[in-house]
C-alpha cells in the first residue's frame, strides 16, 4: 500500500492521501470513480492476507473508531450490514443471479493461484478481490471439482502455468518466450500451488457447514 493507491471499502473507491505507520491507519479520500457495483473486479492493487484479514475484523466486528465521521460511519454500517445479509461470515460460495461467487478471504496472488488450478480442473474463473467469481454456474457444479482438487496429492506447477492468462508481465512481456514466462511464474507459485488442496477442504467444509 502506497500513497495514491486505490482501495474499495463499503461499496465506494478511495484514494489514499496519507499512511501513518506508527498507528497503521490510512488516510483516505473518495475517489471520483464512484461506487462500485457489488462483487466488481478490482485490478488496481495487489492485497497482502494480512489486509485481507483486517478487512475481515472490521466487517465482523462492531467497534466504531471515533476519528471517522458522519459519512465514514454510514458507510461502515453499510458494509458490515451487506456483510451480514450476505452471511459472509461463515458463507464460502454465494449466488447472484447465474453467476457463483468463491470467497476464499485471501491475498491476492493466493487467490489467483488457486483461480488457475481451478481452470485446470475445468472450472472458469475469474479474480475478485475477496475470491473468485464463477460466471454461470451453480454450487452442485462446483463441489465436485473441489473435491477432485481436494484430492490431488500432488499438482506439477508447471500443468497450472499453462490456464494463466498474461502470465508475461512488465514492458518487456512481448520479447519474453512464453515458456521462460511459465517456467518463472511455476517457480514463483510453487508454494501455493502445493497448498490449493488444503484451501479446497477449507472450501467444501464451509460450505457443508452453512
Amino acid at each position: 500500500m502506497s500513497i495514491a493507491s486505490l482501495v474499495v471499502f463499503a461499496g465506494q473507491r478511495w484514494i489514499v492521501r496519507e499512511i501513518d505507520e506508527k498507528t497503521q491507519t490510512l488516510l483516505l479520500a473518495p475517489h471520483r470513480g464512484g461506487v462500485v457495483p457489488r462483487f466488481e473486479r478490482n485490478t488496481f492493487e495487489p492485497a497482502h492476507d494480512r489486509l485481507i484479514a483486517e478487512m475481515r475484523a472490521v466487517y465482523e466486528d462492531d467497534d466504531v473508531p471515533a476519528y471517522l465521521d458522519q459519512s465514514g460511519r454510514d458507510l461502515l454500517s453499510a458494509g458490515r450490514k451487506t456483510f451480514l445479509d450476505w452471511d459472509l461470515e461463515t458463507t464460502t460460495l454465494a449466488q447472484e443471479e447465474a453467476d457463483l461467487h468463491l470467497l476464499l478471504w485471501r491475498c491476492t496472488q493466493a487467490t489467483a493461484v488457486f483461480g488457475a488450478v481451478l481452470s485446470m480442473a475445468g472450472l472458469e474463473c475469474e479474480v475478485h478481490d475477496l475470491g473468485l467469481i464463477l460466471p454461470k454456474t451453480k454450487g452442485e457444479e462446483v463441489a465436485p471439482i473441489l473435491e477432485k482438487v481436494a484430492a490431488m496429492e500432488e499438482i506439477d506447477p508447471m500443468d497450472v502455468a499453462d490456464f494463466v492468462k498474461n502470465i508475461a508481465g512488465g514492458k518487456l512481456r512481448e520479447a519474453v518466450p512464453r515458456s521462460l514466462a511459465r517456467k518463472q511464474w511455476a517457480d514463483q507459485n510453487a508454494a501455493l500451488i502445493k497448498g490449493a488442496p488444503t484451501m479446497a477442504k477449507a472450501v467444501l467444509t464451509n460450505a457443508t457447514s452453512t
